[in-house]
């Protein structure tokens, strides 16, 4: 098969086993392939928010130091091949669409000769694992799918890392109800005698996280206090540990992932020295996080699409963009299995105005009923744009406001939020505002 018609399968398996929950469909997979993870020095992340980031930070880190990094990514924002990526000085690779075909081709092959019915993650995990191994990396980064214990990247052996960043609410239809249910589910991704690090947790998931920890004879490490946070929209200064740090990333929330990550290299790699972690994370890029697209008009996007993203999103917001200076636009697109109610309820007081959109996606919620939801739950301006894209929104907006002036004498400031999948109608339409 070609890319186009691995993509064409892909889409078939994806409409005929959706979500597939447990581990043996992915270690009889791994077997067929005579284990590909086996000899991988990994490092397993798991979270509700963060996971990105932290990795991101990570493999730039372990870059900088002279390795070479396999990182497995999920959702992505540039295209399909993002979900493989090779890091090694300071560049980063994406599979190549002649390679995913060929893994791809073998793994249909493999498991229709094997009777197995895999997901579509599944095979893009097997697919990640003989990648790694084919390119000989240093080390693999690997993001769970969604939860951990019952996650597709859990089947593989060889962890030398746990990353745990901030555990939250969502999916809770696959991982529980609580915060202990949910945590129980990602800490499930601790085996015996790893290494394991931590963002600061709730305390009910602090109490989780040392339970399971014990049974697997692992001393958990948590992250440090951080201070002197300097925070602008082109980056954020703070210290740390005793260092002083900078980092592209702007969200408020950054300095979180950035500490975890140091934690995890310096745990990782006994001699590291502070000067590879400063360069490292200065270089690090993660798009869509807070990320601003445009000074002129001032566009941000972020990827918020659960309530613990959005309210971190709002505090980015109060801290970086002043009242007395900017009206501020908020423009939405999420999927509609999504907690739109308890998104919803953390927007009064972080912006002027919010305009829906229907993001780019079978999965999302159309335009006019989520403006219908927000305005269920909280007192402010809602207008949707069924027929419009984020980009459309604010040119539309920018016309308007041109025509029409502002009687208040500020500049309007526009975040789009939610889905990650209206991210390349905004970054490829910048230079047309």
């Amino acid at each position: 098969m070609d890319f186009n018609e691995c993509m064409q399968y892909l889409d078939g398996v994806r409409k005929q086993c959706g979500i597939s929950m447990g581990l043996e469909n992915m270690k009889r997979m791994l077997s067929l392939f005579s284990k590909p993870d086996a000899g991988l020095r990994i490092i397993h992340v798991a979270g509700t928010n963060g996971k990105g980031s932290v990795s991101s930070f990570i493999a730039q880190i372990l870059s900088e130091a002279g390795y070479t990094v396999g990182r497995y990514v999920s959702p992505t924002v540039a295209g399909y091949c993002e979900k493989i990526q090779f890091v090694s000085g300071g560049n980063t690779e994406y599979i190549s669409e002649e390679s995913a075909a060929v893994y791809i081709t073998a793994i249909k092959n493999a498991v229709e000769t094997d009777a197995l019915c895999p997901s579509e993650f599944e095979i893009e995990t097997l697919m990640a694992m003989l990648s790694f191994r084919d390119r000989g990396v240093d080390y693999v980064i690997l993001e769970c799918g969604m939860g951990g214990r019952n996650d597709a990247t859990n089947a593989v052996s060889g962890k030398e890392m746990c990353v745990f960043t901030a555990i939250d609410y969502d999916h809770t239809k696959y991982l529980g109800e609580t915060i202990e249910e949910i945590t129980a589910d990602k800490a499930g991704i601790i085996t015996p005698g790893c290494k394991a690090v931590s963002a600061n947790q709730h305390p009910d998931s602090f109490n989780v996280l040392e339970e399971f920890s014990k049974k697997n004879s692992v001393s958990m490490k948590y992250r440090k206090n951080i201070r002197n946070c300097e925070y602008s929209l082109d980056g954020t200064k703070f210290c740390y540990g005793g260092h002083t740090y900078e980092i592209g990333l702007a969200g408020v929330y950054q300095t979180e992932n950035a500490a975890v990550a140091i934690e995890a290299v310096s745990l990782l790699l006994n001699d590291i020295g502070y000067d590879v972690i400063r360069e490292g994370l200065k270089k690090t890029k993660w798009p869509a996080r807070f990320e601003l697209i445009s000074k002129g008009p001032l566009i941000i996007y972020d990827g918020a699409h659960n309530p613990v993203g959005v309210k971190k999103l709002g505090e980015s917001v109060e801290k970086l963009l002043n009242r007395d200076e900017y009206i501020r636009v908020g423009i939405m697109g999420v999927f509609a299995d999504k907690d739109i109610s308890g998104m919803a309820k953390l927007l009064n007081g972080v912006f002027d105005e919010i305009h829906t959109v229907t993001a780019e996606s079978g999965r999302a919620e159309n335009a006019d009923k989520l403006a219908k939801k927000i305005k269920k739950k909280c007192d402010i301006t809602v207008m949707p744009h069924s027929d419009m894209k984020p980009s459309q929104v604010i040119s539309f907006l920018e016309g308007r406001r041109q025509t029409h002036g502002n009687a208040l004498g500020k500049k309007n400031a526009y975040i789009v939020f939610g889905s990650l999948s209206m991210y390349c109608d905004i970054s490829s339409s910048v230079c047309t505002f």
